[in-house]
C-alpha cells in the first residue's frame, strides 16, 4: 500500500499547489498538518476531494496540530469523506531510521495504540512516512536504503506479533515505495 505524491506534470510544466486547489484538478486527496475545521473541509469538498490524510504522532508533536485529533474523524466524515492516516515523528530526519531498531517498535506500538484510540476499522491501512530522499535502487553513500528496511521490519514484526488487523502501508517516494514492495513490508 503507498502513497506517492504527483510526479511528472508532462512537457516539464512546473505546476504551483494553486493549479490544483479547483474543481476538475483531478485530485481527490489531500493531507494536511493542520487542525482540520468545517471552512477547510467546506472547500476540499468544493475542489472534489474525497479524502482526507492525516498524522498519527505521539503527543510531543513535531509540528504544532499535526497530531490527528478525537473531534477530526467525526467531522471529516461529516462531510461524506474519507480518512487516511499516516504514522509520522522526525521522518523527514535520516536519525529516525538509523535508529530502526528501537524507532521502529516503538513507532508500531504508538501507532496501533492511537489506531484502538481512534477505532480504525479493521483493513483499514496505517501509512508510515518516509519523507525524504533516504531511498535508493542502488548502493549510493548518503542513503538510508537498509535503515529503512529495517524500520518497516521491525514495524511488520510488532503487527504480526500483536495480531493487527492492518494493512501496512508507505507514505514516501517511488524509490521508497518499490523498494518496500519489493522486500513485501509495505
Amino acid at each position: 500500500v503507498a502513497l506517492i505524491g504527483l510526479a511528472g506534470q508532462g512537457e516539464g510544466a512546473a505546476k504551483r499547489s494553486d493549479d490544483y486547489c479547483k474543481p476538475g484538478s483531478g485530485v481527490d486527496m489531500v493531507d494536511t498538518s493542520a487542525i482540520v475545521t468545517d471552512e477547510f473541509l467546506a472547500k476540499m469538498k468544493e475542489i472534489g476531494i474525497t479524502t482526507i490524510g492525516r498524522y498519527f504522532d505521539y503527543p510531543d508533536e513535531t509540528i504544532e496540530g499535526k497530531r490527528l485529533r478525537p473531534e477530526e474523524p467525526g467531522l471529516i466524515a461529516s462531510y461524506g469523506m474519507s480518512l487516511v492516516v499516516v504514522f509520522q515523528h522526525n521522518n523527514n530526519q535520516p536519525e529516525t531510521f538509523a535508529d530502526w531498531k528501537n524507532r521502529g517498535p516503538k513507532d508500531a506500538q504508538e501507532a496501533l495504540k492511537l489506531a484502538e484510540q481512534f477505532k480504525m476499522p479493521p483493513n483499514a491501512a496505517i501509512y508510515f512516512g518516509v519523507d525524504g530522499d533516504f531511498v535508493s535502487g542502488q548502493s549510493v553513500a548518503g542513503f538510508h536504503t537498509d535503515e529503512v528496511i529495517g524500520y518497516f521490519r521491525e514495524i511488520n514484526r510488532i503487527f504480526a506479533e500483536q495480531d493487527a488487523d492492518y494493512p501496512i502501508g508507505v507514505y514516501g517516494s517511488g524509490a521508497t515505495c518499490t523498494t518496500l514492495f519489493s522486500e513485501d513490508l509495505a
